[in-house]
């Protein structure tokens, strides 16, 4: 899930006339050349190592519109090329949506990044690809991880390494003293429970309630997956189902999220947490 800052940026983007550590512009993207999407896979993890941001298909070096069919990316199931991305990764490298955005009336794609935790991403298997004529190119090696050098993905240095490292620290330090503040403003006589999360944690034990109704019965280890079973994309699926005629588009999610300030709402957004304090009178 990409949070607010991460949604700012392709507004940003869409007025940007050159590229950035974390904006890229690509005229184009056929998903099923190799070649391009792999290309377009180096950027996607330089840039989520460097700590997020955007890619704007459809856009010229120069921030104009290139005429490039968006429909050639929007049609393809982006679970698919989480699928494609994996056989080079060893992993399923989810943490980026498609969404259609419009520059100056013309239908591009913008492919939002969220930021890489814990650890940077390495690259499993060579990106190589044929080019024609019997050559073959090398986008990246196996073994080695991207970052963001200016306009540029380039392979990581000490200095990058340093950089995630000090990012992780400042994520990890913010979020125990939100969970100090939890502990200590606890009203008295309240009780509260510390839990993890994880893959292998149980889910939370207490009772919590997902509407801002005091009166609203409390869930008792409810599954977000259940909860909040719906990515962005599936979203616009539902919202076209059942408002026919009705033209959505992922940007539209975008918008009623930024506007709402859904992210502080922990009533309707799903996000992990390290660790959670809850009271319970």
């Amino acid at each position: 899930m990409v949070d607010a800052k991460q949604e700012d940026i392709v507004a940003v983007a869409l007025v940007a006339t050159r590229e950035n550590r974390s904006i890229e512009f690509k005229e184009r993207c056929n998903p099923d050349a190799p070649g391009e999407w792999i290309e377009l896979l180096k950027d996607l993890v330089a840039i989520s190592n460097s700590g997020g941001g955007v890619i704007l298909v459809g856009i010229s070096d120069d921030g104009s519109t290139s005429g490039w069919d968006a429909q050639e990316l929007l049609g393809v199931d982006q679970a698919d090329l989480v699928n494609v991305s994996s056989r080079y990764l060893g992993e399923a490298f989810d943490a980026f949506e498609l969404i259609e955005v419009n520059k100056s009336g013309v239908a591009i794609v913008a492919i939002v990044i969220d930021r890489r935790y814990e650890a940077p991403i390495v690259f499993e298997r060579p990106g190589t690809y044929d080019i024609g004529g019997g050559k073959q190119r090398t986008a990246f090696s196996k073994g080695t991880v991207y970052f963001r050098h200016g306009p540029k993905s380039e392979p990581a240095n000490s200095k990058d390494i340093r950089r995630f490292v000090d990012r992780e620290v400042a994520v990890q330090r913010t979020e125990w003293k939100r969970n100090i503040r939890k502990v200590i403003t606890a009203p008295k006589n309240a009780r509260v429970i510390v839990h993890p999360v994880g893959d292998d944690a149980d889910r939370f034990s207490g009772g919590f309630r997902i509407s801002e109704d005091p009166d609203a019965p409390s869930v008792s280890g409810a599954d977000p997956d259940m909860t909040h079973p719906y990515r962005r994309m599936d979203v616009v699926t539902e919202l076209v189902k059942r408002l026919p005629g009705v033209r959505i588009t992922a940007h539209d999610i975008h918008c009623v999220r930024k506007v709402h300030d859904i992210e502080t709402h922990p009533h309707v957004f799903s996000a992990p947490m390290k660790v959670a304090a809850t009271r319970q009178s």
